[in-house]
């Protein structure tokens, strides 16, 4: 880990080394290098949001893919190169469009700045991360900068320098991508993307050496040019056959079940119960329990997981005992409260969740023959702003409970809605067994029976 600074500012000179000597030899210009790490952006941007965008056309094509967990298909080799052909499609049409007009090394001397600004800010945000940015900012930028003191004159040095200088950041990159592709599927996509397009930034130049050049006779030039976009129609052409593959082969059968979500929920203070689901488009054994389109607004009560159920139906409110809470302490501090009770299950349920309609500054959880637990939650995004927007879990409580002590942020005591859940649903009155060729999802919200009740201190 010591040579992860060192590194970074390595890549940092060296890019910083190789755009003054483009200068000074008349290769580039300050506009136009400014141009080329602006333009950069494009691909960098764009190729990930298209991953995503490739994604959505996936779901409407096949609905069952927005319940997959994770978003990965059961067979996603096929969708992994179609979004490797997919950012090829991107960077090529980048590039032959813009430089002719920035120039090949401004375009690529600027593409170099963004690996080695991704390594200077991993190396202070995440260290382990940071090889990814500046290794291959400092290899490509190394190799660029000696084809560029060897110039022309001994062009075959040049082109392995290049060469060797891309290796090294083009091997880690995509197999970075690739990892993360097999870790966050195909539907977050756009992560390993990201990582393909950095590995296809540093092999510009050597794109530029099978491109046309000024010194060709120019009815010849216009026509290589312009049989060079069908460079970018190919690989855009790979990627709708590659993700055509993918649909012909990835398919739902009892073997590869197409997966739902649903849920019961039954609040004690009101003695009702309803069906929920956060799938976008149930299929039609789900829908029969969800003829309700929630959409995005937050449940009636608050629900484990932050889950915000999409479909929703009535069920049948069952004779099930809500969590006890016994408060045990509760006072004022400072601008805000503190609170202190024992919660326990009375159905020895398998989670516990405490939900507060306040932000909570400290938590300290207590159970019998544990130390104390201390928590100190994190609101992000807007989570702050919504009904209840904070969530505590306590997995396998003890039949007696645990001790829970919140510190609020705000004056006045929280509202707490405490509920507790057991794990599936075939006992409930009205489920019918799931048909051939669907199961129920792996997320943990789903077949899950929630209990729950409000407590005001």
């Amino acid at each position: 880990m010591w040579l992860v600074w060192p590194l970074a500012g390595l890549a940092v000179v060296i890019i910083t080394a190789l755009a003054v000597l483009a200068r000074r030899r008349g290769q580039a210009t300050t506009p136009r290098l400014l141009a080329g790490v602006a333009a950069a952006l494009l691909p960098i941007i764009g190729a990930p949001l298209a991953a995503i965008g490739l994604w959505q056309v996936l779901i409407m094509i096949r609905p069952g893919y927005a319940t997959l967990f994770m978003g990965d298909p059961y067979h996603p080799q096929a969708y992994r190169w179609a979004l490797g052909a997919l950012t090829v499609t991107i960077l090529l049409a980048w590039y032959l469009a813009l430089h002719g007009r920035i120039g090949s090394e401004c375009l690529a001397i600027g593409a170099l700045v963004w690996p080695a600004a991704l390594g200077v800010v991993t190396a202070w945000l995440l260290p382990a991360m940071s090889y990814y940015g500046s290794l291959a900012a400092a290899a490509a930028g190394g190799g660029a900068l000696i084809a560029l003191l060897l110039g022309w004159r001994r062009p075959v040095w040049s082109v392995v320098a290049l060469t060797a200088g891309a290796i090294p950041g083009t091997v880690l990159l995509v197999q970075g991508g690739r990892a993360l592709l097999g870790v966050l599927g195909i539907a977050n996509g756009g992560a390993g993307v990201f990582f393909f397009v950095l590995a296809g930034l540093l092999v510009l130049p050597l794109v530029e050496l099978v491109l046309p050049t000024d010194t060709e006779v120019k009815s010849a030039k216009s026509i290589m040019r312009r049989r060079s976009y069908l460079v970018p129609v190919g690989a855009l052409a790979m990627t709708v056959t590659f993700a055509s593959i993918g649909l012909a082969v990835d398919r739902f059968d009892p073997n590869h079940p197409r997966q739902d979500h649903l849920m019961y929920v039954m609040d004690a203070d009101s003695g009702t119960a309803m069906w929920a689901s956060h799938d976008q488009e149930p299929d039609a054994w789900t829908a029969a329990y969800l003829p309700d389109r929630n959409g995005n607004a937050e449940p009636p009560v608050p629900l484990p997981y932050g889950t915000t159920p999409r479909w929703q139906g009535p069920a049948v409110a069952l004779p099930l005992k809500p969590p006890r809470i016994d408060l045990l302490e509760s006072h004022s501090e400072g601008d805000g409260a503190r609170v202190k009770v024992r919660i326990a299950s009375s159905r020895g349920a398998d989670v516990i969740t405490v939900h507060a309609d306040r932000p909570v500054k400290t938590a300290v959880i207590e159970a019998a023959g544990q130390p104390p637990v201390s928590s100190l939650p994190s609101y992000p995004g807007d989570l702050g702003s919504r009904a209840w927007p904070y969530e505590l879990r306590f997995y396998d409580p003890p039949p007696d409970g645990f001790v829970l002590t919140l510190q609020s942020r705000d004056v006045g005591f929280p509202r707490l809605y405490v509920s507790d859940y057991t794990v599936g649903l075939e006992w409930l009155p009205g489920f019918r067994p799931r048909p051939a060729g669907l199961d129920r999802s792996p997320d943990h919200s789903s077949d899950i029976v929630v209990v729950g009740r409000t407590f005001r201190p």
